[in-house]
């Protein structure tokens, strides 16, 4: 089912995107490089393996951001879409060693990249807190770090109950990606000192529209690749 729901989004994205694959259980595995060849998409999607081991989600998460967004490149608009159930096994009292990087790295680099994060939460709370013992103030926790993940990049948690829901899920992702748009201004302040600068989006005289916006972002120095 998940490969199914995976070939549809291929199916479903423009013709001049381009796609990769990335799995994750203890670590990240590449499925298949960007690329705009559907049908090797969707051949790399049929031959994904069963999945075994943990789960490094913060780990594999910054693994696509570093390795294909190119932190801070600017170069292109990029999106990560990933489905999980956000539990690191870096949480407390889940068992395994878990990701390296912290989640407090991790959002900093989500805060960082030119990229924006589409967290869709799948559902797993009932089914391994019951098989694997894990604690539920894990998920609870996991929840909210995935909420913060996309508050970070002004998009929204997607919530799939089970896996049958990956469909329509994946078609409101579609559908949102449809609505990003890239805007700039000129700040009053030029200095590039590496600090936090705040910024707000608003709709003038628009009361039932909602822009979803990046909070702000780092004044640096773009350094092309």
């Amino acid at each position: 089912m998940i490969r199914r729901s995976a070939k549809r989004f291929v199916d479903a994205a423009r013709a001049v995107d381009r796609i990769a694959v990335v799995t994750f259980t203890d670590r990240p595995a590449l499925v298949s490089p960007l690329t705009l060849d559907r049908r090797q998409l969707k051949k790399s999607i049929d031959e994904i393996d069963d999945a075994y081991g943990g789960t490094n989600f913060w780990d594999s998460l910054n693994y696509v951001i570093e390795s294909f967004v190119r932190l801070g490149s600017g170069l292109r608009r990029s999106a990560v879409v990933v489905m999980t159930d956000g539990v690191d096994n870096a949480l407390p009292d889940v068992p395994g060693p878990g990701s390296v990087i912290t989640f407090e790295e991790l959002l900093t680099n989500v805060q960082n990249s030119e990229s924006i994060v589409f967290p869709i939460y799948l559902d797993t709370e009932k089914e391994d807190v019951k098989n694997f013992h894990i604690p539920r103030a894990a998920y609870a926790q996991a929840r909210e770090q995935l909420a913060a993940v996309a508050s970070a990049c002004g998009t929204t948690v997607y919530r799939a109950e089970k896996l049958k829901d990956l469909d329509q899920v994946y078609a409101r992702v579609i559908r949102d990606l449809g609505t990003v748009y890239s805007i700039g201004y000129r700040p009053s302040n030029r200095a590039l000192d590496g600090k936090w600068r705040s910024v707000q989006v608003q709709l003038v005289s628009r009361p039932n529209l909602q822009a979803r916006t990046k909070r702000g972002y780092f004044a640096k120095q773009v350094k092309e690749p």
